[in-house]
């Protein structure tokens, strides 16, 4: 229930903020027992009464499975949370610890700045937009109130592709604790999602985190490794195998079949080792997948999404669905003053929901149906990584973070 988009070219995988998005801080509930457990093997490891004293349960959940309970933690100085130090303890069926451990800062009531900021947080927002090298924001104002130390909410201010949320926080740097706002912007050419965090007293920048990933891999070094994988692999081949590989490489287009995707399947690498091949949408998983992978098939229920993320409502069936959105986030310049724009293509599977396409690997990324056929495997790929990982735990009680979802346990979109 992650969203991921392709750059081709540049692949973005926006991934990582789906794990540390900053909102408003809830605390939950833990055992009792993990946490006097904790508290008294941080103590043994050198911290203060002061440094345990008042930490944030930031997520605590029984994992059904298994039977240990997983709790998190985030360490507070003055009511405030220290950005990245943090601990974990986690309990079997009768409370005892199975591992505990943390990153908490060592007498760090001595080490942190006074907690009366200088800033505004509507100031915090122009001095992160100015810092990142982002247009000023326009039309600021407030849609979630709160205190500061909970986190609040701005709109997008014309610089976001969604609200902008805001807290107060201690930073490390050299070896003290800074008062800063941490600021989240979500550039509206989708290629970097900030956390930054803004000296409470200066506005200076004090350090920044891109919640997206870019591989920065050209195509061509991506040939260069998949024929060093094809040849390895043919290497331990024998005669039989190396022409059966042969004629899988060469078998790069197939029949069309309808409710189906062309894609290199599970657990292949790529094209070069053993060819694509045709995988039903049936195979989404129900368990963990119970609509299935793209937003049109059976059992979707009515207005499922809205029509501008799925399209239907233009007679396109696309590479999305309750797991995914994989589209082409091509970034181009459009003007001569460097404006940007990007493209949010994605295949369109018709009503018969066949997506295959022909893949010529020559032909390069932009070809168009090198560009589908990719954007198709990049869906099938990420919509397995999703059944699987849920399958091992990764689910909403333990924070998966989601667009949409058909329970109330989801932790996203706050």
């Amino acid at each position: 229930m992650t969203l991921f988009s392709t750059h081709l070219g540049y692949r973005t995988l926006a991934l990582a903020a789906a794990f540390a998005l900053p909102g408003l801080a809830q605390a939950q509930q833990a055992p009792p027992a993990a946490l006097s457990s904790f508290v008294a093997k941080a103590k043994a490891q050198g911290l203060s009464a002061g440094d345990v004293t008042n930490v944030l349960v930031t997520n605590s959940y029984l994992d059904p499975s298994t039977g240990i309970t997983h709790t998190y933690l985030q360490q507070r100085v003055n009511g405030l949370a220290v950005f990245n130090a943090t601990g974990a303890v986690h309990t079997d069926k009768s409370g005892k610890v199975i591992f505990a451990a943390q990153d908490f800062v060592v007498n760090a009531s001595a080490k942190a700045a006074d907690a009366t900021p200088a800033l505004t947080p509507a100031q915090a927002v122009v001095a992160a937009s100015v810092s990142l090298g982002l247009p000023r924001p326009v039309g600021l104002r407030t849609v979630v109130e709160a205190r500061p130390a909970d986190g609040l909410v701005f709109n997008n201010g014309g610089i976001s592709e969604e609200n902008i949320p805001v807290r107060l926080m201690y930073t490390r740097r050299d070896n003290q604790l800074v008062l800063v706002w941490e600021v989240a912007i979500a550039q509206l050419d989708q290629q970097h999602y900030w956390s930054a965090r803004i000296d409470a007293q200066t506005g200076v920048l004090v350090d920044k985190n891109d919640y997206v990933v870019n591989e920065v891999t050209t195509f061509r070094q991506q040939q260069l490794h998949a024929e060093a994988s094809r040849q390895q692999a043919l290497a331990f081949a024998t005669t039989e195998a190396k022409a059966k590989a042969t004629k899988q490489v060469q078998q790069v287009q197939q029949t069309a079949v309808a409710n189906s995707l062309t894609v290199v399947p599970v657990p292949n690498e790529n094209p070069l080792i053993a060819g694509r091949s045709t995988v039903l949408l049936s195979s989404a998983n129900p368990l963990y997948s119970p609509v299935g992978w793209q937003v049109a098939q059976p059992g979707t229920p009515a207005n499922f999404f809205a029509d501008s993320y799925s399209l239907l409502s233009s007679g396109k069936y696309l590479t999305r669905g309750n797991n995914v959105a994989a589209y082409d986030d091509n970034v181009t310049i459009t003007s001569g003053n460097g404006n940007l724009s990007s493209t949010t293509n994605s295949p369109d599977g018709t009503s018969s929901l066949t997506f295959d396409y022909p893949f010529d690997q020559p032909k390069g990324p932009r070809d168009a149906n090198n560009l589908s056929a990719g954007i198709t495997n990049l869906f099938y790929w990420n919509n397995m990584l999703h059944d699987v990982m849920m399958a091992h735990g990764f689910n909403e009680v333990s924070a998966n973070f989601q667009y949409k979802n058909l329970t109330v346990d989801a932790q996203g979109n706050k």
